[in-house]
């Protein structure tokens, strides 16, 4: 794992997807209680900590916080949950900055796991905190648990048996009147916490503290008091000798905060250690879609299966063996991979957005995102197609949520003319946005339904879809479309597009024509399959056009551009009037010129469509001589130090940080109003520009562009667990997946059993497909297949395999027919434990 300074941007993540969260803080503090089915950043839940003591011979040898200094908010932290502890008044005291801590907190993580080693001169031993929630690629429903767990190891490296101690102590984090009681049924033993909201309100739910090892004591509630009285009070009692003695009052309690506390104590014998473990567990069932005066409301997929946060744990402790050692697996797995260093940092530090409170799962465990999370708010809603279009982490590591989205929109979000809306409103069955319909987000989700169509093999999944799919792609020149993307079915977009950057392009550009051909290509495919050849070959002929056009009418000859006069305002005048998007919106009548368009630019995504299939197995939709010139380009002209450019758009990176610029016209004229977001530094389009050149042999150049990225995220300015765009956790930069896919060359096509590698190099690498996951050994010629967890059916290997190519399935001799770059076998069922060696 790697090792982080004691950073105050860093706030790791641990909770379920579409859960919810807890984080911890880099020296060991507990913030974010994201509980509340709602993002809840930068605060911090009063008194909630760790704490430990050491006795011997019935004396305290020392008691402290389990914490490490804080790095930062000396002035008083505005945010932190208490409306007086602002600017000014210094450090919150419900932090417990102010109480004695460890000198030394050395923290390191990995995601989905974290730990931190806490030492200090006047402590007898060491300490090591180590944190997770179950990530179990191909098991959702174990990784969506809504818990945080713990583990505190006690290392004694004194010379005489001590007796540590370690407590768990929370705040009731629930509004009005609070209860919290004991409960204690074997493992089972802790605190629960609630209020006295009725089941149908949305501020009812339940909060549990469980500690099932070592000798248990406890606090049902720290004293009540004014002033300075509880923290006062519980130094008081924990720092005495022997076991917590309990407080406990018969009434509710509306106060600030109404804090309990769970601790374990165990005897540790000179030179040996003992672990203890904490779970944290929630439950609150009502969600609400607060950002409408609506107000309407659903329930959130965990309270289908579970009762009670104290059923959580009960869950959690009773399979804790099982969803450890397969948490460690995965992470372990990922972790050896052969992957550049900035890229490994990449696919890790983002995996961390499906634990955070941009996902939501649905009653019917639908997965629904947003683009990313403010403070209190989740931001730009509805699974947005052309931002979640980046987001490969998803599809490949729980696919059976990927396909929910797809079903989703399939059924909520596309309209009886094809016109897809491009979010999907909650509750689902909400109706549709009457705004326009979004280019790349609906050629791209084209592209999507046939890589999940692959990844599965389900041939039902596109049956279903078929109709739908069809009318997406015929939206583009159809007469109910205002914006005319195609109106003369020719295979290129000369209409208006609306797309990701949040505005119209007017005329034909490489990076929105691109995802056209992309769809069409996708939709030939699956026409073929639905045994509809004549459409096949009538997407094929518009592919053809198009990709034909591209070539002759949008490449400079260094990079690819868009077509438009953009002193004509006649373009714009053309469309009808509405929310920005008329002339008075677009139409510059100082410079006399249309806004907000690429033009000669030289745009981050003018070939993204390539990036998509080849990751998807589409077909070519740029030469790849054009599209190298074309990545070279954005190389020389994009990639920058901020130094170097004025950016009057969100300051994403700033000083000597380097990031690649959404469009630059240093090679051209600038118009006076150029693309929307031009020079900010966006790590989704990063990442996706940079695999792009991987797939185009620019290894180099891609590796710089990640780890300036990643350079950005590490963790002294920027939270490496919570990339920024509208928002933190941002979806798109889960667009970093795709470097690990890159880098082995794995691929899938399970509608015919089939997996394959076409490794960038040698080396040893994560796949997962099909219920299945592991690791494949890469050499020249060799092949060694590790399935670590769960199962799949394969009948065929893709890889350089010669003509005589043997094979062993775990050492016995297993019958493959090998020719060229293919071993073929009869299909056949790879389990958790199955080595196939192929050479």
């Amino acid at each position: 794992m790697k090792k982080y300074g004691n950073y105050d941007s860093i706030a790791f993540p641990i909770g379920g997807i579409g859960a919810g969260s807890i984080s911890l803080k880099a020296n060991g503090a507990l913030c974010d209680f994201e509980i509340f089915n709602r993002p809840s950043r930068r605060t911090v839940n009063p008194f909630s900590h760790f704490a430990v003591k050491a006795e011997s011979d019935e004396r305290v040898l020392d008691c402290r916080v389990l914490q490490g200094d804080f790095a930062d908010g000396f002035m008083g932290n505005p945010s932190s949950g208490s409306e007086v502890w602002v600017y000014g008044n210094g450090k919150d005291r419900m932090t417990l900055a102010g109480v004695r801590h460890f000198e030394n907190a050395e923290f390191s993580a990995f995601y989905p796991m974290a730990d931190i080693v806490y030492s200090d001169s006047a402590f007898p031993g060491k300490i090591t905190l180590d944190a997770f929630n179950p990530f179990i690629p191909m098991n959702s429903d174990d990784s969506s648990l809504p818990a945080a767990f713990f583990e505190i190891t006690f290392f004694n490296d004194t010379d005489k048996d001590i007796d540590y101690t370690a407590a768990l102590s929370v705040s009731n984090p629930f509004g009005g009147e609070r209860y919290n009681s004991v409960f204690n049924e074997g493992e089972l033993r802790g605190i629960l916490m609630n209020n006295n909201a009725r089941e149908e309100d949305i501020s009812f739910g339940n909060f549990s503290l469980v500690c099932p090892d070592g000798d248990f004591s406890y606090q049902e509630h720290w004293y009540r008091g004014g002033w300075f009285d509880e923290l006062t009070t519980f130094i008081k009692d924990f720092s005495s000798c022997g076991p917590l003695k309990n407080r406990s009052y018969n009434e509710p309690w509306d106060g600030v905060s109404d804090a309990a506390t769970v601790a374990s104590t165990v005897k540790v014998k000179a030179g040996e250690n003992k672990t203890v473990r904490f779970i944290m567990s929630w439950y609150v069932p009502n969600a609400v879609k607060y950002w409408d005066s609506r107000r309407q409301t659903w329930k959130t997929y965990y309270s289908t299966l579970f009762a009670s946060s104290k059923n959580v744990a009960g869950y959690c402790l009773e399979n804790y063996g099982r969803l450890k050692s397969a948490t460690e697996l995965f992470k372990n797995t990922m972790e050896q991979q052969s992957l550049p260093a900035c890229v490994l940092d990449a696919v890790q530090g983002n995996l961390a957005i499906l634990k955070s409170t941009t996902c939501l799962r649905l009653e019917d465990g639908t997965f629904w995102g947003w683009e990313g999370v403010t403070e209190k708010s989740g931001s730009c809603e509805g699974t947005c197609t052309h931002v979640w279009n980046y987001a490969y982490a998803l599809a490949y590591l729980f696919p059976d949520l990927e396909r929910t989205i797809r079903n989703a929109e399939m059924k909520y979000s596309v309209d009886e003319n094809g016109k897809m809306a491009f979010r999907t409103m909650l509750p689902l069955g909400s109706e549709m946005s009457s705004f326009r319909a979004c280019a790349d987000g609906q050629f791209g989700t084209v592209m999507k339904i046939l890589r999940e169509w692959k990844l599965s093999g389900d041939d039902a999944f596109l049956s279903d879809k078929w109709e739908k799919v069809k009318k997406i792609i015929s939206y583009a020149w159809s007469e109910n479309n205002p914006d005319r993307w195609d109106s003369e079915r020719s295979g290129v977009l000369t209409g208006r597009q609306h797309h990701t950057l949040d505005m119209e392009l007017f005329g034909p550009s490489s990076w929105l024509e691109g995802y056209y051909v992309g769809a069409l290509l996708a939709g030939a495919e699956m026409a073929e399959f639905m045994g509809e050849d004549s459409l096949a070959e009538e997407y094929l002929r518009m592919a053809e056009n198009g990709r034909e056009y591209i070539c002759r009418e949008l490449f400079n000859g260094e990079y690819f551009i868009q077509k438009i006069d953009l002193f004509d305002k006649s373009v714009v005048d053309s469309f009808e009037t509405g929310e920005l998007i008329n002339s008075s919106g677009y139409w510059n009548d100082e410079a006399g010129e249309i806004k907000y368009q690429v033009g000669s630019g030289c745009e981050i995504d003018q070939v993204v469509a390539s990036w998509h299939s080849d990751l998807i197995g589409i077909g070519e939709i740029f030469p790849k001589d054009m599209r190298r010139s074309a990545l070279e380009s954005i190389y020389k002209y994009n990639f920058k130090s901020m130094r170097d450019i004025s950016n009057p758009c969100r300051v994403f990176a700033l000083d000597d940080e380097k990031g690649v610029i959404m469009c630059s016209w240093e090679a051209s004229e600038r118009p006076a109003i150029p693309l929307t977001y031009a020079e900010e530094t966006m790590s989704g389009f990063e990442y996706a520009v940079a695999c792009n050149m991987l797939q185009c042999g620019m290894e180099k150049e891609a590796l710089e562009i990640v780890a300036a990225v990643r350079e950005r995220y590490d963790g002294r300015r920027r939270n490496p667990w919570a990339e920024i765009e509208c928002g933190a956790s941002y979806a798109r930069s889960m667009s970093s997946y795709s470097l690990l896919l890159a880098y082995s060359g794995f691929f899938a096509d399970m509608r015919k059993n089939m997996i394959g590698f076409r490794p960038l190099k040698y080396g040893k690498y994560f796949w997962s497909v099909g219920g299945a996951w592991g690791s494949a050994e890469l050499g020249k010629g060799t092949l060694k297949l590790e399935v670590l967890y769960g199962k799949v059916t394969l009948g065929s290997i893709v890889y350089s395999f010669a003509c005589n190519a043997s094979a062993e399935l775990n050492g016995e001799r297993f019958c493959i027919t090998a020719a060229e770059d293919i071993a073929c076998f009869g299909k056949t069922e790879f389990k958790a434990g199955d080595v196939l060696y192929i050479n």
